[in-house]
């Protein structure tokens, strides 16, 4: 009997998850988790935020929505909170999991988690695919440590390449272990309302509302609008949680473009969905070189933002008159 776990991050979603589809394939059973980590030391110190109310609520709703899709396979999904790999070595000694299942995440960091996994429990088949990229990495026309400096030549090398249609849709997923609780371990908190629906149902309405109407259309023109109604895709939070693949967005743009017609601007919501590639492959190449302080470039840095500088900065200042 093989049990399988599978761990969500920024794929929050039921359909086209190529890497949920695998696991699934593998095992007998599986457990759907969800760990919300905590925020290390070193990021509160230096970025000064915390998660704001709007954000959480968002994220909130996204995983309750997502906990809807897994129930319509007969599925749950179990939210943890705290350290990554202690929690998951928690589900790996109380159930005795023999597979793990996770999307590849351009994240440094998520890629240091996921390999210390595997040199900690070797015992266990790991398995993972892109769920988040248009491309597979064996079609790209160069290595990822050669990926273009700049975005132009990275388009000009993939823009006619292939892109896979998404995934047959997903009508069953096997079953939890009959020795987990009936509810999911930490129940959701509850989200309040807000403007912005969140999570995989309504990735999949907006997608649909979005190319029922001409807006694609007029893209290009409208794209840089502060507000409005459809002046851009508004697919962005989707897309960065993961509730809708950059492919769904492409077959539909492809749907749409057949039916009313390509023009440059549903052309420019493909460009700007390669720009998201490029980035993506970006942090795959790079890796933690884009976190450290003179990041990828060898020349001097003097910051700006230095005691000195700003108390130097404050005396240059007289008072205006308006």
């Amino acid at each position: 009997m093989r049990l399988g776990l599978f761990i969500f991050d920024n794929d929050c979603r039921v359909q086209d998850n190529p890497a949920l589809k695998q696991l699934a394939r593998q095992v007998d059973q599986l457990i759907c988790v969800y760990i919300n980590q905590a925020t290390s030391p070193f990021v509160q110190h230096f970025s000064q935020t915390k998660v704001s109310l709007a954000k959480q609520t968002y994220l909130n709703q996204t995983l309750s929505e997502l906990n809807f899709s897994l129930n319509q396979l007969g599925q749950q999904l179990f939210i943890e909170h705290g350290h990554f790999e202690q929690q998951v070595a928690l589900y790996i000694q109380h159930y005795r999991i023999t597979d793990i299942g996770r999307s590849v995440h351009p994240g440094s960091d998520e890629a240091k988690q996921w390999l210390a996994l595997q040199l900690a429990y070797p015992q266990i088949r790991f398995h993972s695919a892109s769920s988040n990229s248009l491309f597979e990495q064996q079609q790209l026309p160069f290595d990822v440590s050669n990926l273009p400096t700049s975005f132009t030549p990275f388009r000009k090398q993939v823009e006619e390449l292939a892109i896979a249609e998404p995934l047959a849709i997903l009508h069953q997923l096997p079953k939890a272990p009959s020795n987990l609780s009936p509810a999911p371990l930490i129940k959701l908190p509850e989200h309040h309302s807000s403007d912005f629906q969140a999570g995989e149902q309504a990735a999949c309405n907006h997608l649909e509302h979005y190319f029922s109407t001409t807006a694609a259309s007029h893209y290009k023109q409208t794209r840089n609008a502060l507000s409005g109604e459809l002046f851009s895709t508004g697919l962005s939070p989707f897309l960065a949680h993961g509730a809708v693949s950059p492919r769904q967005v492409l077959q539909a743009l492809g749907n749409y473009e057949a039916k009313h017609g390509a023009n440059e601007s549903s052309y420019w919501i493909y460009f700007e969905l390669l720009w998201r590639e490029y980035f993506y492959w970006y942090a795959r190449a790079h890796g933690s070189k884009l976190l450290v302080f003179l990041g990828l470039t060898v020349k001097p840095y003097i910051p700006v933002f230095t005691p000195s500088a700003l108390s130097n900065g404050a005396r240059a200042i007289r008072p205006t008159l308006w």
